[in-house]
């Protein structure tokens, strides 16, 4: 969830660095036109802009280091979880390769009965049209 979110992120500042590149582009052409045009435009809004546009560079850069680290991150804990697996089902195995089976005979003196019993319930089988139903031979 934390590489999405961080992917996010640097998905953001993606868009924002191709807006103030617009901008900029924008803000600089603008300047060159009104210098040929003959009117005055001030270079600090072009400068404002470049400014804006590096720091938002800067900031992608770091949310790209930031998402690399994570993945990482993740990737070292994938190893782990797969040597972890590895080792548990290794474990395992030699446990279950360690069975042996022992026959034990049952005696008379060990098998104990608290009731014995047998039910029996009288049922009529009845065939109709192919299918065949129980019905109870007593009433209730």
């Amino acid at each position: 969830r934390r590489v999405e979110r961080q992917q996010s992120i640097v998905k953001k500042y993606e868009d924002e660095v191709g807006r103030r590149r617009i901008e900029e582009l924008g803000t600089g052409a603008e300047l060159v036109l009104g210098l040929f045009g003959g009117r005055k435009r001030s270079i600090s809004s072009a400068l404002s802009k470049g400014r804006m546009t590096a720091k938002a560079k800067a900031e992608l850069e770091a949310a790209e280091k930031a998402l690399d680290a994570l993945q990482d991150e993740y990737e070292d804990l994938q190893k782990q979880k797969e040597e972890a697996l590895r080792e548990a089902q290794d474990r395992w195995a030699k446990v279950a390769a360690e069975i042996t089976e022992i026959t034990l005979t049952p005696q008379r003196k060990d098998i104990f009965l608290d009731l014995a019993a047998l039910a029996w319930i009288p049922v009529y089988l009845v065939q109709a049209q192919g299918v065949t139903l129980e019905a109870p031979a007593i009433s209730r």
